[in-house]
């Protein structure tokens, strides 16, 4: 407890009286030091790679996929979502064959509203309907709907914990009990709800420059980690509570905080080049997080080795584009392995580029990327 009070008070200390944003690294393990990282440019990713292998989701024109925000690869399935264009979640086998759609949006029992989320275990794929404010049960082997958990709250991302559930919520609705945290847990009930991490200084409504997915990335069965745009940590959730695990130190290239929170004025800042902020969530391996800065208008890829401190860094340079570089990075799963989504651009620019490309493409598929770290 002595920890988390410290924790909230760090986080309260940010939002005073300071224009650049800070954080306390007396309070993590381990520093990713984006400054030290930015300055210190790398070739490429060759030497920490160890192989990468591509599948090709392939999806009857009924269920096509637009635009998959978010893959979970678990005992030999595929499962990817598109919450923007087609709000499904499908799922495939290891070779890019389509298997099923779990649900459908609609308004019967075993059907979603707004589907924003969704988890699996080893006996079931959970969904989060954020309009019905709750959680639905599917078998992972026939795919029909058990039933569903209602949760007072509109949370937009969450995770599947032993015993219960952590969500992230928004802190300014209007429930007096959220009592601005911007995260929740709950047992496997939806009862027992419990709140953390301090947010009462940030209007995230306003809308923020630094627009990277929320999303929970499950550790293991106990815990969930999860990135803090505003303050730059990335944080391990249980059933306990919530820790800083990591520290994320942009040093002299932090967004001050009063731009960060205001979109206009940070993209008419005569300053932006010399700022850098996350282009999307962290993916966290077992030793490495992957992270994807921008920096004026520039795209960087920075693989942090925790174990050894190191840093290899990339500027993603669009006229030598390589088709092994891990760009669209949307997952980490399998301990060493980290999932993208390869897109029609990236593999048209590859071509130009004179690599030769042997990906099957269809009008109905996706292809992702596995990279395998050393």
């Amino acid at each position: 407890m002595q920890k988390l009070s410290l924790l909230f008070i760090a986080l309260l200390m940010l939002s005073c009286d300071q224009n650049v944003s800070t954080i306390d690294l007396a309070l993590v393990k381990n520093t990713i030091n984006v400054e030290a990282a930015l300055d210190d440019l790398s070739d490429d990713f060759s030497k920490q790679i160890d192989s990468t292998w591509f599948i090709t989701l392939k999806s009857p024109e009924e269920n096509i996929l637009g635009q998959i925000s978010k893959i979970i690869v678990h005992d030999n399935k595929i499962y990817a979502l598109d919450i923007l264009q087609a709000m499904k979640l499908n799922v495939y086998s290891m070779t890019g064959k389509y298997l099923a759609t779990v649900s459908r949006k609609g308004k019967a029992e075993n059907e979603y509203l707004k589907l924003v989320d969704f988890d699996v275990t080893d006996d079931r794929v959970i969904l989060l309907d954020r309009n019905n404010e709750s959680v639905m049960n599917f078998s992972n082997e026939t795919y029909k709907y058990i039933n569903s958990i209602k949760i007072v709250l509109k949370p937009s991302h969450f995770a599947v914990l032993n015993e219960g559930y952590v969500f992230q919520v928004n802190p300014f609705l209007p429930l007096k009990e959220t009592e601005n945290k911007s995260i929740a847990t709950t047992d496997l009930s939806g009862n027992n709800r419990k709140y953390y991490i301090d947010a009462k200084q940030v209007n995230l409504n306003a809308g923020t420059h630094i627009n990277v997915d929320h999303q929970f990335f499950r550790k293991d069965s106990d815990c969930a980690l999860y990135y803090s745009v505003l303050y730059d940590y990335i944080f391990k959730c249980d059933m306990n509570g919530v820790d800083a695990l990591y520290a994320i130190d942009f040093g002299k290239y932090s967004v001050p905080l009063e731009e960060r929170l205001d979109r206009l004025k940070f993209q008419s800042s005569p300053n932006s080049d010399n700022y850098a902020y996350m282009s999307a969530t962290p993916k966290v391996t077992d030793n490495d997080v992957f992270l994807t800065i921008i920096k004026g208008n520039d795209q960087y890829m920075i693989l942090y080795n925790i174990e050894k401190n190191e840093a290899t860094t990339v500027k993603a340079d669009i006229s030598n584009l390589n088709i092994e570089n891990p760009y669209g990075a949307i997952g980490a799963y399998s301990g060493d392995l980290l999932v993208s989504l390869v897109d029609d651009y990236i593999l048209e620019e590859c071509r130009k580029a004179g690599q030769k490309i042997d990906i099957e493409q269809t009008d109905t598929s996706s292809i992702i990327m596995f990279t395998k770290f050393k």
